[in-house]
């Protein structure tokens, strides 16, 4: 297995793919990436790296780079030679430290990569499994899974449906989309995204939903992931998967199978 820049068809053989520098840390581009990442699945691309930092003008972007990046296929924080030079007069650097944030920021942060850490065991499985079952990717877009929704097609690369499949239970759809005001006085940002499942569980609060499109209001802290009804996902141990989780590699050596039951969902299957 290669971590390499994208090289073309053919390069995926062993693929730990670079997505190359973005063209400028906006809003925009991150709505992007999501989009990339999922239809990079379709040359065989599941392991789709990126360069995960921030602008230090935008604490908020700065975040939700970072929160994406958690739900993707490799987590990777790097400068992509923005963080000296000219900028470091006028303090326009890029930053990818997240501890230089204030409390608020780095708690969002901290969070996400928490949950990273938790759903360790889950991916580990998951990428076995891609390995497994040859042309299957851990993060694939949504009409890999269900070719014949026509809902199943509608992120695109403008970030509407921000979302995609990750491993074979979860579906990930990280907010693209600034808050509607001050991030740190409880605002949010909206974005819709669709559950193809006749019943989710959202892994942070619990809550079911139907199949369909939702419209969903998000916080700072939240990075909204769904689990298929009846799933069983291998964690390490935590008390949620909210902006508290509590979850460290020291804990490796246990791993808590976590049942997401729906309101007509009495048993559930997995993979450890």
């Amino acid at each position: 297995m290669t971590l390499a820049r994208f090289g073309g068809m053919g390069a995926q053989r062993y693929p730990v793919g670079f997505s190359g520098d973005v063209k400028g840390l906006t809003w925009p581009n991150l709505a992007f990436q999501p989009y990339f990442s999922a239809t990079a699945a379709n040359v065989g691309y599941g392991y789709w790296s990126h360069d995960l930092v921030g602008p230090a003008e935008d604490a908020e972007l700065h975040v939700r780079w970072l929160q994406w990046g958690a739900v993707s296929g490799v987590t990777r924080l790097h400068d992509r030679g923005m963080s000296a030079g000219p900028c470091a007069a006028d303090h326009t650097c890029a930053v990818d430290e997240p501890w230089k944030l204030n409390s608020t920021y780095l708690g969002a942060v901290r969070g996400a990569l928490r949950l990273r850490t938790r759903l360790l065991p889950y991916l580990a499985a998951a990428a076995r499994g891609a390995w497994d079952d040859a042309g299957s990717q851990m993060l694939r877009p949504m009409y890999h899974d269900f070719p014949d929704e026509n809902d199943a097609y509608l992120n695109d690369a403008d970030g509407h449906y921000p979302q995609y499949l990750l491993g074979p239970s979860l579906v990930a759809a990280p907010v693209v989309a600034k808050m509607d005001g001050d991030p740190e006085t409880g605002h949010f940002a909206n974005q819709t995204i669709w559950l193809p499942w006749s019943e989710s569980v959202e892994l942070a609060s619990g809550r079911v939903f139907g199949k369909g499109r939702w419209s969903m209001d998000a916080g700072l802290e939240d990075v909204p992931v769904f689990a298929e009804a009846g799933s069983v996902i291998p964690a390490l141990p935590g008390r949620n998967f909210g902006l508290g989780a509590a979850a460290s590699l020291q804990d490796a050596d246990t791993i808590e199978l976590l049942v997401f039951l729906g309101a007509n969902t009495t048993s559930g299957a997995g993979t450890v």
